[in-house]
């Protein structure tokens, strides 16, 4: 999300759909942490997390903590806050969460502990948010719940560059997050060789991977291991240097990731293109033959087909107003994982994000709790 402050409006909608037959996008076990922030200090970052509860009774929801990075002298703590029925709670979190500490390239355990970990006593949405008061820069994302995890070659994905100011440049960044046991895995950044990690579960230092982009060029990651795992991944100052902002997600697991000649499967992934119009598609790192996925508009007559390579990063696909206000991805040899990107730097001002589209499998039958921060802001029901 852009990074405005408002006051931040709960909104409870119907979105009606095809299937629940994977996880949804409530939980009561999360493990989450942030992209690093972009300034040498912290103090001035405010990190929070926002709790969402549609339930009809109230919600208690745990959060364990440190108070700073040195393990040794702070122990854990634990933040308890009951969230009432059909509202939201505000939970605030250690702005060292958000330290430039980064290293360029695969950090293998060598971290501080920087994992969040929160349980709920019922099913809740938790919103990770981290702000900047004095640079405007912020970014919030949906936090995955465990429950999503997965082992194997499923997470494929493609982060924008950072910015490239000489002095102070950002990272693109990605946090690895076991949720049942230690893991092994690799990390591959589309184009160079496999870089093996081992990541721990718990409390336990965390393994990272960090890259700059001096190039201005997307990069497309996949991430695989012998273990279930989440990630957090993004930029820690996206488009410009002078207006860049924030942006970070969850990548969402591949239901699948095989990878076939001939069609085996209907995954379409619809998106408003009033909100953006530019996306990065990826695929299973299983595939050995470039793909072709179809783009088709909201105008009956509009539609292209799309390569999608299995050895070069992905670009950013735009696609214009002949394309109509909204499109739908279509692939039927491999599954897709599409990301949306926004950048506002392009026009001198600052804002980015970049989320999650959605596979139409993926949408959910009943009552589906989020909320606007912005004054501005869209809703978009597919």
């Amino acid at each position: 999300m852009i990074g405005l402050k408002v006051t931040d409006i709960l909104i409870w909608a119907l979105l009606v759909g095809t299937c629940s037959c994977i996880p949804d996008s409530v939980g009561t076990s999360f493990i989450f942490g942030f992209i690093r922030d972009a300034q040498p200090t912290t103090q001035t970052q405010t990190l929070s997390a926002t709790v969402l509860n549609g339930n009809t009774g109230s919600c208690v929801f745990t959060l364990a903590y440190r108070d700073d990075y040195d393990e040794t002298k702070n122990p854990l703590k634990y933040s308890t806050t009951t969230v009432p029925s059909m509202s939201s709670a505000e939970v605030s979190i250690p702005s060292w969460y958000g330290w430039q500490y980064d290293s360029p390239g695969m950090q293998v355990e060598s971290g501080p502990h920087q994992l969040l970990t929160a349980n709920s006593t019922c099913p809740v949405t938790v919103i990770a948010n981290n702000y900047d008061s004095t640079t405007g820069q912020g970014d919030s994302f949906l936090v995955l719940p465990t429950t999503w995890a997965k082992a194997g070659p499923v997470f494929a994905f493609t982060l924008p560059p950072s910015n490239n100011d000489a002095t102070n440049p950002g990272y693109q960044h990605i946090s690895i997050i076991p949720t049942v046991k230690d893991v092994s895995g690799t990390l591959t950044v589309m184009g160079s060789s496999s870089l093996q990690f081992k990541a721990k579960f718990g409390d336990q230092p965390t393994s990272y991977f960090a890259k700059k982009t001096p190039q201005n060029e997307p990069h497309t990651y996949h991430v695989q291991a012998d273990g279930p795992i989440l990630l957090v991944a993004g930029v820690t100052c996206a488009g410009n240097y002078q207006h860049c902002d924030h942006a970070s997600y969850m990548p969402q697991p591949l239901p699948t990731s095989a990878c076939t000649d001939k069609p085996s499967l209907y995954d379409d992934h619809a998106a408003y293109t009033r909100i953006t119009n530019g996306y990065y598609i990826d695929v299973p790192s299983t595939c050995s033959t470039n793909q072709n996925v179809t783009v088709y508009g909201n105008r009956a007559t509009t539609w292209q087909n799309t390569p999608v390579s299995v050895t070069q990063q992905m670009p950013l696909r735009v696609f214009g107003p002949s394309f109509g206000e909204a499109i739908t991805i279509h692939a039927e040899t491999a599954p897709v994982h599409v990301t949306r990107y926004y950048d506002q730097s392009k026009n001198n001002k600052q804002g980015a994000f970049i989320d999650i589209v959605a596979s139409i499998s993926q949408f959910i039958t009943g009552n589906s709790t989020f909320y606007t921060r912005n004054e501005n802001d869209m809703i978009e029901a597919s």
